[in-house]
């Protein structure tokens, strides 16, 4: 008997409202967890049902795969609506079998005919999964193990005062601060109001020993600059004092208040440590410490980015020089992106459609997202010999239109 085609007996469809539970024990099956019923809620907070997909097999679910109605920033300080794929995951007994292709074919379709989303974006536990979808890896982070008094030469507080506040109650504050933010650095996703909450939720299932979620806000006079929210779990070495400080984030709208909190979370009383799981890989941290090395830098990838209407999406964006090149695409996940595309672009905005012209540079779907937020320059990419240059000149305006003063990044997963 002949083998059965991969995924043949799948089929997939839309989930339905009464189907959170049912999604949920697939996703945990297939990542081999099971969440408490505090993160649970957290997450049902956030999800939206009506863009979430099943797989199933007969009549049982085996996949699952869904999407956040996101708008990021890009380059020049536009947000960019985006999907914000999530909740991916097949069961064991039905992996290498087509379900994810199956269940990303209909995701991609589905985000390309309702017409909102010419950008889609992810976070991976197995990074080399997407690139054959045309996912290329856009961002990168960096965690940090901070030995307590790092610090180098930094200027004084110049009128910074501090202040301790509930995170509930510094929701309206800190929100206001980080919108400000969000236009400076690309890979930034707007907060609406569910969102706020999720990115301070402190279920006490994920506490692991530390302490409930800390706020601390800075101001000067009646202004709020800054806040930086963290947890402390305490410990001793040989009776003395070896707490470590878990930084959940930090933002500030001056470069004084981001000092005076750093200074603040790095002369933490009995404390030795400070945990910092994510920030940006130039972020002034770095700039700050007298000894960089001693934090143990750690840089991992971060977002994954594909354009799903490269029309749209380019012309999204702002470019950093004026440009006007004609690029080749190569898209066999998405074909209708399959073309000659013209990107014209100045300090007014940016123009991109197809064209006959024959082009000055070719590339694959996942490239053109590896660069799309100015994390990597086409140049860097070219020298793996992926990109097809036939015009040098092209090259180099390209990664120079391209470009980003400060790296992208995202502060928290979706």
């Amino acid at each position: 008997m002949p083998p059965e085609p991969r995924g043949a007996a799948v089929k997939v469809r839309a989930a339905t409202e009464d189907e959170w539970d049912a999604l949920d024990a697939v996703l945990g099956e297939a990542y081999g967890r099971e969440q408490p019923p505090d993160v649970r809620a957290v997450q049902r907070g956030v999800f939206e049902v009506d863009r979430a997909l099943v797989a199933e097999d007969g009549d049982r679910m085996c996949g699952c795969l869904a999407c956040f109605s996101l708008r990021v920033s890009a380059p020049g300080g536009v947000v960019v609506p985006t999907a914000g794929v999530t909740w991916g995951g097949v069961l064991p007994t039905h992996r290498r079998r087509g379900v994810l292709t199956m269940l990303l074919r209909h995701l991609l379709d589905e985000i390309r005919q309702d017409g909102r989303e010419p950008l889609a974006a992810l976070f991976t536990t197995e990074p080399q999964i997407y690139g054959r979808y045309g996912f290329g890896p856009a961002s990168q982070e960096i965690s940090l193990s901070i030995p307590r008094h790092v610090l180098g030469n930094v200027p004084g507080d110049q009128g910074i005062r501090l202040t301790s506040v509930d995170p509930a109650e510094a929701l309206t504050a800190t929100e206001r601060i980080y919108a400000d933010v969000v236009p400076l650095r690309p890979g930034m996703p707007v907060r609406d109001d569910a969102w706020a909450r999720y990115v301070i939720a402190d279920p006490p299932s994920m506490r692991a020993g530390a302490s409930r979620l800390r706020c601390v806000l800075a101001h000067r006079g009646g202004t709020t600059l800054g806040y930086v929210r963290y947890a402390t779990a305490a410990r001793t070495d040989h009776g003395l004092p070896a707490g470590t400080v878990r930084l959940r984030d930090i933002a500030a709208t001056e470069p004084a208040a981001y000092a005076a909190l750093w200074r603040f979370v790095l002369d933490m009383d009995l404390t030795s440590t400070i945990a910092v799981a994510r920030l940006p890989v130039d972020d002034a941290l770095l700039h700050l410490m007298a000894d960089p090395r001693a934090a143990r830098p750690t840089v991992s990838d971060q977002l994954q980015v594909r354009l799903v209407d490269v029309g749209r999406a380019l012309a999204s964006r702002r470019y950093a020089r004026d440009v006007d090149v004609v690029l080749r695409v190569d898209d066999p996940f998405c074909p209708w992106n399959t073309r000659h595309w013209r990107l014209s672009a100045d300090s007014t905005g940016a123009v991109c459609e197809p064209t006959a012209a024959r082009p000055d540079i070719s590339l694959d779907a996942a490239d053109l997202g590896s660069i799309y937020l100015g994390g990597f320059t086409l140049r860097a990419l070219a020298q793996t010999g992926r990109v097809n240059v036939a015009d040098p000149a092209a090259l180099a305006a390209v990664s120079r239109a391209f470009s980003n003063d400060l790296a992208p990044f995202c502060p928290h997963r979706f």
